[in-house]
């Protein structure tokens, strides 16, 4: 029972190793950065990706937020911040440990609130 647990620690240890290693040369390969956008007519939201508007200085931008190497993070963040109606209560009281997908919720609230 010892090894079978060992064995499949291990498959799972290098399913993620593979895993990541796909998607960092996957977003590696992406040329652009993240934007979003307001209609102020009726308050909906563009997030998808663009390729103008957030280079600056040879850093990514997410609404003024510097990226690391992608704006994911941060896109995530705005978008899960979008769905549930997060405020900046909820922003102050976050507990993650992602400071991108933070920034990203503190964008979306910055722009509604």
């Amino acid at each position: 029972m010892k090894n079978i647990i060992i064995v499949l620690a291990i498959l799972i240890a290098i399913f993620l190793l593979f895993s990541s290693t796909n998607n960092s040369s996957r977003s590696s390969s992406q040329s652009g950065s993240y934007s979003t956008s307001t209609d102020t007519g009726d308050n909906s939201y563009d997030t998808e990706i663009s390729t103008e508007g957030y280079e600056t200085n040879n850093s990514l931008e997410f609404n003024g937020y510097e990226c690391t190497d992608d704006c994911s993070g941060h896109e995530a963040g705005y978008e899960w911040a979008e769905e549930h109606g997060i405020t900046q209560d909820d922003v102050e009281n976050y507990s993650g440990n992602s400071n991108s997908f933070m920034e990203g919720m503190q964008s979306y609230v910055d722009e509604n609130y």
